[in-house]
């Protein structure tokens, strides 16, 4: 007989509870907090219990699905049905006048979108062009460290100042 408190675990029961929660798009401690066990007890089902793991996966794909559609139409624009409701002077009920409202494209999500989508074309980066020029060519190895001494006493007296 197995020592320790028996398992709260109960596949009927919480398979189909973690789904919908993951796919409400809530964290395994908020899980946790919601089957009233400790995050590291959800943990441990996870690994253990392959249907377990595989649907709380289900769930949170359904969620990411959905955040990446209204991501879409966050940056491409989209249109949708509203009503305003009017109170005329002297009505004695209110006019509802259904209309296409349009939302515009957003510009940060289209950068959000863009940068992760395709990163070698939109990633932040900065293009600096260098010339190096050797300004000791020719010069004897004498003369390369009278330069530095040169440059060097420049440095002590500027910083001494």
């Amino acid at each position: 007989m197995p020592a320790g408190r028996p398992t709260k675990y109960n596949p009927e029961v919480h398979l189909p509870q973690v789904e919908l929660m993951a796919e409400m798009g809530l964290t395994v401690e908020q899980i946790a907090d919601r089957l009233d066990v400790a995050t590291s007890t959800v943990s441990k089902w996870m690994a253990e219990d392959a249907a377990f793991s595989e649907a709380i996966k289900r769930g949170r794909a359904l969620s990411d699905e959905r955040v990446e559609a209204s991501l879409y139409q966050r940056a491409t624009g989209y249109n949708h049905k509203a009503t305003k409701i009017f109170m005329p002077a002297g009505a004695t009920a209110p006019v509802y006048a259904p209309y296409v409202e349009h939302t515009p494209p957003d510009p940060t999500a289209m950068i959000f979108w863009l940068k992760n989508r395709k990163p070698k074309e939109w990633r932040d980066r900065a293009e600096i062009e260098v010339e190096v020029t050797d300004l000791t060519k020719g010069m004897t190895h004498q003369q390369k460290k009278a330069r530095i001494e040169e440059i060097l006493a420049n440095r002590k007296r500027t910083e001494g100042t």
